[in-house]
C-alpha cells in the first residue's frame, strides 16, 4: 500500500511539473514559428519587389507585407504599394494564435520595398509603413508574456 502511494505522489509531482514545463515549450515553439513566418514574409516581400512585376519606377513600393488586426495576425504579400488588396496577391501565411508583433516599438500593420529591396515608411494609400527591420514578438500564455526582439535579414 505504501509503494502504491508513493508511485501516485511521484506521477502527480512529474505530471505537475511537466505541465509547468509545457507553457513554457508552447511559448517558445510560438514565437519560434512566427519568427519563421515573418523571415518568410519578408523574404518573399522582397524577392517580389526585385523582381518588380508591377513595374514600380525608382522610389515606389514595388511590393508590400500587410498585417491584419485580427488574432491570428495574417501576413499577406501584394506586388505594387498597396495593402488594399488591389495588387496582385504573392503569399499569404499567418502567425500563431495570441502572437502580435511590432517594428520598432510602434504598431505597423505594413513593410514596404522598392524595386530595389529598400523599405518605403508610405504605401500609396497612404498606410504608415514600417521604416525598420527590427520587431518584437510577443505571446501571453496565462498571464505569463514572453516577448522577443530581433532584426529580420
Amino acid at each position: 500500500m505504501i509503494e502504491a502511494v508513493l508511485v501516485m505522489a511521484t506521477m502527480v509531482t512529474l505530471f505537475v511539473f511537466s505541465a509547468v514545463l509545457a507553457d513554457g515549450w508552447l511559448q517558445n515553439a510560438r514565437i519560434t514559428q512566427a519568427q519563421g513566418v515573418l523571415q518568410n514574409a519578408y523574404g518573399m516581400t522582397k524577392t517580389v519587389a526585385l523582381q518588380n512585376p508591377s513595374v514600380a519606377v525608382s522610389g515606389d513600393g514595388a511590393a508590400i507585407a500587410c498585417f491584419s488586426t485580427t488574432n491570428p495576425v495574417i501576413v499577406t504579400v501584394y506586388q505594387g504599394n498597396s495593402c488594399s488588396g488591389s495588387g496582385t496577391q504573392s503569399w499569404i501565411d499567418k502567425l500563431p494564435l495570441g502572437v502580435s508583433v511590432t517594428f520598432n516599438t510602434q504598431s505597423f500593420n505594413c513593410l514596404g520595398l522598392t524595386n530595389d529591396g529598400v523599405l518605403i515608411a508610405q504605401s500609396s494609400s497612404g498606410t504608415n509603413c514600417s521604416n525598420s527591420l527590427s520587431y518584437t514578438l510577443s505571446l501571453t500564455i496565462k498571464s505569463n508574456t514572453k516577448s522577443v526582439t530581433s532584426i529580420l535579414f
